[in-house]
């Protein structure tokens, strides 16, 4: 199952500490854990990251071994939450959002606010690209950023500011636009 003794496996009533001895959590564990679930997959989160995959790997395992649980069934090169997974990755999603929040007032209070803009798709199309950069160069005050979902993730847990969706069923929903054909 992962863990070295029973006592350590969280269902086994071992220590009641939050964190085992010695480790604590950091918030880059959270970012890759929150990537890595997001993608279904380690090595893409790390390609997104620019870092080795057993850098992700590594940081997701230490995160299991910290919080006493594991967070994924890993299946054929696919990550999927387990019920401990998505409980981490709610707060985990928490968590983030208010460090990023905390980050914009305090950038408010200093006069840098730095404007950004989060898109979220599934698939890149070659069009998308020349779009981006030139919305880049209209308003260079804002920052894109990009996010690659899967398929059969659960759309309510990402946080974007504008979903584009490059497929026919796109257009039956309920509060989509056609922006281009």
């Amino acid at each position: 199952s992962g863990y070295r003794r029973a006592a350590d496996r969280p269902e086994s009533g071992g220590s009641a500490a939050l964190f085992r001895r010695g480790e604590r959590l950091d918030l880059q564990q959270l970012i890759y854990f929150k990537r890595a679930a997001e993608l279904g997959n380690i090595s893409a989160a790390a390609r997104e990251f620019r870092v080795v995959q057993s850098a992700v790997s590594t940081q997701i395992k230490n995160l299991e071994y910290e919080l006493g649980a594991e967070f994924f069934e890993r299946t054929h090169n696919r990550l999927v939450l387990n019920d401990n997974g998505r409980i981490l990755y709610r707060h985990a999603s928490e968590i983030l959002g208010l460090v990023k929040d905390a980050g914009k007032e305090l950038a408010d209070i200093a006069g840098k606010q730095q404007k950004e803009l989060t898109l979220s798709v599934e698939t890149v199309p070659l069009l998308l690209p020349d779009i981006i950069q030139g919305f880049c160069r209209s308003y260079p005050d804002i920052k894109i950023r990009l996010l690659q979902y899967q398929k059969d993730f659960e759309m309510e847990n990402l946080e974007y500011d504008l979903m584009l969706n490059f497929s026919p069923e796109a257009r039956k929903e309920e509060n989509s636009i056609l922006i281009y054909e």
